[in-house]
């Protein structure tokens, strides 16, 4: 989960966007952020491109989170979009922390 969090604490990533996103997405420092993981109406996972126009972007990281990728392959994270809201849950539970969002951590970074 610690990736996770640096990718939407760091730059405004999704969710979706953070389960979607592949190392082959990113170039050095910068993201590309051109998919989202999203649930289809059978109930099962799919990596689609964005929405919107404003969707594809790119974000530039700080060194400290890029080492946090070096030596990976493939995708990020195998988690999918709920998998991250429930183990962000526990990981706040444990750390006896008060309930917030994932999703906040996109105004965190703004």
């Amino acid at each position: 989960m610690e990736l996770p969090i640096l990718l939407a604490a760091f730059g405004p990533m999704r969710r979706g966007e953070i389960c979607a996103l592949n190392l082959s997405d990113i170039e050095g420092n910068v993201v590309h952020v051109s998919k989202n993981m999203v649930r289809t109406e059978n109930n099962t996972w799919v990596i689609k491109s964005p929405k919107s126009y404003a969707g594809d972007r790119y974000i530039d990281y700080p060194d400290f989170v890029v080492k946090k990728w070096e030596g990976m392959t493939g995708r990020i994270t195998q988690l999918t979009p709920n998998n991250i809201t429930d183990k962000f849950r526990g990981i706040l539970k444990q750390a006896g922390l008060n309930h917030f969002r994932f999703h906040d951590f996109r105004h965190y970074s703004a």
